[in-house]
């Protein structure tokens, strides 16, 4: 299991334009002429979820280079080569990177020898997908995550779409579409083109077409999922650990079977892809097994993706519910310090997240709390704070610790009033979470801090009222 963590997309600006079109960074001899090696034919080919093969050509002919691939623009001392296969062919090299690299991040390539160059290389994260609707209209969506910079590393009309008969992209391959606008997300197969049982690939252009990334290839999701005869999913603690365990039966006979699941794969991402954790399988008695470590989750509250990927392109999420029935257990599994892992349900595709134990409000201060109809505002008043507590805000969450509305105090009678506005904001049936943060302490809000529990308010087109989950307060509105 691994995670990627994608920190930006844009290609560092320490390159002036000229530099820039070349790609390569210039470095002087001992004279003070520029001299650099030229790379050409720079290709990134997909081989997973955000593992990538790397091959080159170099004009260093059969000299002895040394190949690096740092996060830096300049190398240390300590930095470690890269292991390549290199083909001499006169006065040029072909180097390939002799295992693919899991990234996610901006790095440098370099190659050193008597001379030296350095190509700035954006790794997208990408999750190429193809599905077919039920008018039978296939469409091929290239899956670049969202805060992608085109402009960074793309080509104007560098997108193309191709296929083939084989899983492994080469000179076989025949173009579908290309000179694509890299703002497309999406590109309808026409139905004269298209052949369920071919390999669809996305191929990228950039730098002026001395970069080219080329995806896993893309088969039609719906291919991929009638072979599964069968889905669990369970949350528990293997070993001290809180684990996710996802196990696929095949359907017998099937390709998947046959290949013993071998090109099949389970991933957790954040909804923009910045976020990344891939999850190798395991055969075992005829079941495909993923698991996950819950405890590498990062952010609280947060609904992560559950997705298969085939042959390291994206198939789909795994659903809630499988042949009419549902994958899998809906409790949660609390692990070390309380913090409870639980399964959530978007529009029928699996979510997983987890949340710290719930503090009480009430060990911090005493408090109440109150909807003023007239101002159509929620109102918190606290009139004691305990012991060396900080004064806290008031916020308005919605399922995690992401301030939705956020209110300071005005001192009224020696007491900390807090308003917050409703009008207009929010989202009707929505159960909001209302919440005081004590510093970096997130304090839940109880039921019986208001007697207004059960009491409806019309206000215009809405009517306000105090729900209740596990003791906690919530308040939501509903609009005719």
């Amino acid at each position: 299991m691994r995670r990627f963590k994608i920190l930006s997309f844009l290609i560092i600006a320490v390159i002036t334009a000229a530099v820039a079109l070349s790609a390569c960074v210039p470095v002087r001899d001992s004279d003070g002429d520029y001299v650099t090696y030229t790379l050409s034919d720079v290709v990134m080919t997909q081989q997973g979820v955000n593992t990538y093969r790397f091959e080159f050509d170099v004009d260093c002919g059969d000299e002895a280079v040394k190949v690096y691939f740092v996060e830096r623009d300049r190398l240390k001392s300590d930095d470690v080569p890269v292991n390549v296969t290199k083909t001499v062919n006169g006065d040029n090299a072909h180097i390939t990177f002799t295992l693919p690299l899991s990234l996610s991040e901006e790095y440098f390539l370099w190659v050193v020898g008597s001379k030296e160059a350095v190509l700035p290389i954006t790794a997208p994260s990408m999750f190429p997908s193809m599905k077919k609707d039920v008018n039978d209209v296939v469409t091929f969506d290239f899956g670049f995550s969202f805060d992608v910079s085109w402009s960074s590393f793309c080509d104007p009309t560098g997108r193309a779409v191709y296929s083939s008969d084989a899983a492994v992209f080469d000179a076989n391959a025949t173009a579908v579409r290309t000179g694509l606008k890299i703002t497309e997300q999406e590109y309808i197969i026409p139905e004269t083109e298209f052949d369920a049982d071919k390999y669809y690939y996305s191929v990228t252009t950039a730098k002026n077409g001395l970069l080219t990334i080329i995806s896993a290839p893309v088969s039609l999701s719906d291919s991929v999922f009638s072979q599964i005869d069968g889905i669990s999913v369970n949350l528990a603690e293997v070993d001290g650990v809180p684990t996710m365990s996802v196990s696929v039966t095949p359907v017998a006979d099937s390709q998947l079977a046959q290949s013993n699941a071998e090109h099949l794969q389970m991933f957790v991402k954040n909804d923009f892809g910045d976020e990344i954790y891939g999850c190798d399988t395991v055969w075992k008695d005829g079941t495909a097994v993923m698991r996950f470590d819950c405890s590498n989750l990062i952010t609280a509250g947060k609904w992560y993706d559950v997705c298969f990927a085939y042959r390291g392109a994206m198939i789909g999420d795994v659903p809630c519910e499988w042949n009419g029935s549902d994958v899998g257990t809906k409790n949660g599994v609390t692990g070390t310090n309380g913090i409870k892992y639980s399964f959530a349900d978007f529009e029928g595709q699996l979510k997983v997240y987890y949340d710290y134990p719930p503090v009480s409000a009430y060990d911090y201060c005493n408090y109440t709390v109150a909807f003023d109809a007239q101002n159509e505002a929620l109102t918190v008043t606290v009139s004691k704070i305990f012991g060396d507590n900080p004064i806290p805000t008031l916020a308005v969450t919605a399922g995690s610790t992401e301030k939705i509305m956020e209110a300071q105090y005005r001192i009224v009678d020696g007491k900390y009033v807090y308003t917050i506005g409703l009008k207009g904001k929010g989202e009707a049936g929505v159960w909001y979470d209302i919440r005081l943060f004590f510093g970096s302490v997130c304090a839940e809000v109880g039921k019986d801090a208001t007697e207004q529990f059960g009491t409806e308010f019309t206000v215009g087109s809405r009517t306000y009222s105090f729900q209740e989950w596990d003791g906690l307060l919530k308040i939501m509105f509903t609009e005719k």
